[in-house]
Parts: C-alpha cells; sequence; structure tokens
C-alpha cells in the first residue's frame, strides 16, 4: 500500500517555522520565510532586523512570531 502524506499548505503550514526578520517589528515589521516576504507582528518585545524568530499564529495576511530560542516575557 501507497501512503500518501497530507500536504500542508497555507496558515497552517506556516505555524512552527522559523524566518528571518527584514523589516524591525516595532511590534509590526516583515519576516522572512520559506522565500517569501510576509507582514509580521512581534507577539512581545520588538525584534531587530536579522534575528531569527518562530512562527506561533497567523490573523489575516499578518504573522505572530517570537523571537527563536526565546521565552516570550
Amino acid at each position: 500500500p501507497t501512503f500518501h502524506k497530507k500536504q500542508v499548505t497555507g496558515a497552517e503550514g506556516l505555524m512552527g517555522l522559523e524566518g528571518e526578520v527584514i523589516k524591525p517589528l516595532t511590534p509590526v515589521g516583515v519576516i522572512q520565510t520559506k522565500g517569501e516576504y510576509w507582514k509580521a507582528k512581534s507577539a512581545g518585545e520588538n525584534i531587530a532586523v536579522g534575528e531569527e524568530v518562530e512562527i506561533l499564529g497567523i490573523k489575516g495576511l499578518t504573522l505572530t512570531v517570537k523571537p527563536k530560542n526565546r521565552s516570550l516575557r
């Protein structure tokens, strides 16, 4: 038998992914993930350009992110 893994696309496919800040999140800016640019909002403090972030969620076309390897304060 052949098993097909369901393709995860759209918002669900972005959850948990990592990206890099392109425009500072103060608290809204731009990140790049999987070669695409997304409007993003920090779930906590401001995040500087070049920092790695983890995607927590999405609302409309804006991603909610937190700094990678840091817990929310």
